[in-house]
Parts: structure tokens; sequence; C-alpha cells
């Protein structure tokens, strides 16, 4: 993925703020309400947004009382599927659609869908907090995680003494965790990470982040993966060498910059034929989401798009 073209724009939201993680861009146009807006909303897709979400739902429906507002948060491969069997005309994903699935998705409808990005993200590598691990190469997680390891490494990764560490960490066995096939966030790290390898045989795969963090910090020997919103203080993150080989760990500086490896856009993929207009609700919604209002809600767990890429979505769904 390629940070750069927006690197400069995404700089003007980068400041931290004690209240939520960066402050949105001031230029970003205030919601404006239209009348008469009526129908159903349903958003499919990733958990990752399920923060984002009810944010989202809570500040529209003081706008729109009247829409009928729903969300399912099952991955973002289901996301996917609710697009391609008419459940839904939204999909949540925190990863891009692949190739193949745009194309059963335009074999279907006749055009291909509307990629709108909403916000930013990272992966977050973490280990139990007794883990004295100072940092990690991709190489070194391919190795761990793929029985490939197209990343270059000679030999698999399986054990912690593998990586340097001494004493009673030698010998100790390095427990994998990750998430389900239905993730963005397995799908992501099997693209940036595996380089669309294969994962080893073992690896625990999870329904949720929070279960992922829960099972790591009850496992010395465990590592895994998540969003840098469902990352707590039960495990210790773990920086990631960098292309110009500096440890690195996800803040709104390293994410902005393009610094920290395994960062990727949040999107909002939808199901929009070209020269007909959205229905109302979703349109209204749609707008509300790339407002100030909505990049607000945005914040508080990830990070915000700046004015001109809002707009340039917005002119997407016209």
């Amino acid at each position: 993925m390629r940070l750069n073209p927006f690197a400069a724009a995404l700089a003007l939201v980068a400041s931290i703020a004690p209240a939520q993680a960066i402050k949105v861009d001031n230029n970003l146009p205030a919601y404006k309400p239209s009348s008469g807006v009526v129908g159903t909303v349903n958003l499919v897709g990733s958990d990752t947004f399920s923060p984002i979400v009810n944010l989202w739902f809570s500040g529209f429906h003081k706008y729109h009382p009247d829409v009928i507002l729903r969300s399912t948060d099952e991955g973002s491969t289901a996301g996917v599927l609710a697009l391609l069997e008419g459940e839904s005309l939204l999909a949540t994903m925190s990863r891009e659609m692949s190739k193949s699935e745009v194309v059963a998705f335009t074999g279907k409808y006749g055009y291909a869908p509307t990629r709108i990005v909403i916000g930013l993200d990272a992966l977050v590598v973490f280990v139990h907090t007794m883990n004295p691990i100072q940092s990690l190469t991709i190489e070194q997680l391919d190795a761990m995680y793929s029985s490939t390891r197209k990343q270059g490494g000679k030999d698999p990764i399986t054990t912690w003494g593998a990586l340097g560490l001494t004493g009673e960490w030698v010998t100790r066995r390095i427990t994998l965790c990750g998430r389900d096939e239905n993730s963005g966030a397995r799908g992501f790290f099997r693209d940036k990470v595996l380089l669309k390898g294969d994962f080893r045989p073992g690896v625990s795969s999870l329904d949720d982040a929070s279960s992922i963090v829960e099972a790591v910090s009850l496992s010395p020997g465990a590592i895994g993966y998540a969003s840098i919103a469902d990352v707590s203080s039960l495990v210790r993150t773990v920086p990631i060498i960098s292309s110009t080989g500096t440890k690195s760990i996800p803040t709104p500086e390293t994410i902005l910059k393009s610094d920290y490896p395994l960062t990727y856009f949040l999107y909002l993929y939808v199901n929009k034929a070209p020269g007909k207009p959205l229905p109302s609700a979703v349109m209204a919604f749609l707008t509300y989401a790339l407002s100030r209002d909505g990049q607000s809600a945005v914040a508080v767990t990830q990070i915000p798009i700046p004015a001109d890429v809002s707009k340039s979505m917005w002119n997407k769904l016209q």
C-alpha cells in the first residue's frame, strides 16, 4: 500500500490531543442534514469499525431519527458477501477487495464497487508483558507465521531463542495467534507480511481482536496482531523494523509519514450504479461519515482523513 500521495495532506491532522487520538482537519465540512431523508442504512463488515459505527449511528440518529440503522461486524469478507448477495449497499472493510472479489461483483452487477477511503489504521504486533523481545523484522514475522517464507527467511522460527533471547526464553516455543478467515486484519497480514503466502499450520485463529489480546496476555510465549484500537496494557507492543532500518511503533506520526510498515487504509465499499443516485438515507449517511462530524468519530480510535481526501471521496459518490 502506498500512503505517500496522502502524506502531506494527512500531516494537517497529525497533532495528538488527550481526549482523542488526533485532531480532525478543521477544513472538513460540518454535516448539513437534508430534509426528507428516509430508509435504511445497513453496514456489514469489519469489526475494526465497531466503535466508529456506534459513534456514527449515535450522531447520525440525532439528525435523522426516522432512518433505520443496522450493523453487523462479522469481518471484511462478510461485507463482501453482503454486497454480492444484495443484502447491503455498504461494506466496512479493513482491507482492499481482492481482484477476484471485484471480478465477482462486476460480473453480477455490470460495474465495479465504489471504494471510499474513510480512515487509516495499523496492525500492532504484541507479546506477553514479560517477553523481553526488543523488535522484529517483517522477515522474522514471516518466518514465524508462514510455511512459505516468501520474505526470504531460510528457516522457520519456532522458539524465542531463535530470535536472540537468552535464559529461560532460549527453548520457549512461540505460540502464534491470529485472526479468522473473515478478518481484514488477517488478509492484510497475509498480503503484507506473508506476501500472499501460506500460514503455518497451528496458528490459533480467533474470532475477534480482544480474544487475541487475552490469549497473548495469558501465555508468556505467545505473539499476536490486531488493530491499533484493540491493543491494551494487557500486552506489550513490539516495534517493527522499518524499511529504513529503524525501530517503529504505530503512532499518528509514524503512520502519517509512512514510517510504520504495517499501516493500511480503512474503506467503505459502496454498491452504486453509475449515473444513478444512492437511496437518500445511504447518501446522507456517507456524507455524514465524510464530514467533520463523521471523521471526529474515526479519530477516537483511528486516524481520520483530511478535507481534500474527503472531498475526493465524496465526488466519487456523485
